[in-house]
């Protein structure tokens, strides 16, 4: 009795060895699938590479970043209801930043010490894009990133 194979590209171990004893079916239903494979990519689409001027990578040098020491956090630090807004850092932001921390998790001396290091470090919040700042120019110079011209 003669096994029914779906015949593909690629067949199954089992399906081959029904072939080699000839005793696949080799009829085809609607319902077998066909595989076909195609190459990658075609020859007229293949990428060559390119001679171009690469930038000099002395002119690419950074310079070390000396982190200054952070002054000691306080001992005694103002209360929350002591908290002056500044421009930067007013009493909707820092609300924003309160909620984000799960209920119970800080203690309110702990509080009040997270709202004293945000007002001592405001510049390093952001609350809009024009908040933002850049890497320093003496650290980071500008890259040069080279660019090739189209030749078809």
């Amino acid at each position: 009795m003669p096994v029914h194979c779906q015949v593909k590209s690629v067949p199954s171990l089992g399906c081959t060895l029904h072939m080699l004893m000839g005793t696949c079916d080799y009829s085809l239903d609607d319902s077998d699938i066909f595989d076909t494979r195609t190459k990658y990519k075609t020859v007229d689409r293949k990428v060559c590479p390119v001679p171009s001027y690469m930038p000099d990578e002395s002119n690419q040098m950074f310079q070390p970043v000396t982190i200054p020491q952070l002054p000691p956090l306080s001992l005694n630090p103002p209360l929350l209801e002591n908290f002056v807004p500044t421009e930067r850092l007013t009493h909707e932001h820092l609300d924003v930043i309160l909620a984000s921390v799960p209920e119970g998790f800080l203690q309110p001396r702990e509080i009040d010490l997270l709202v004293d290091i945000l007002q001592t470090r405001e510049l390093g919040l952001a609350f809009v894009d024009s908040e933002c700042g850049t890497f320093s120019d003496e650290f980071y110079p500008d890259y040069e990133i080279s660019v090739i011209e189209h030749t078809p």
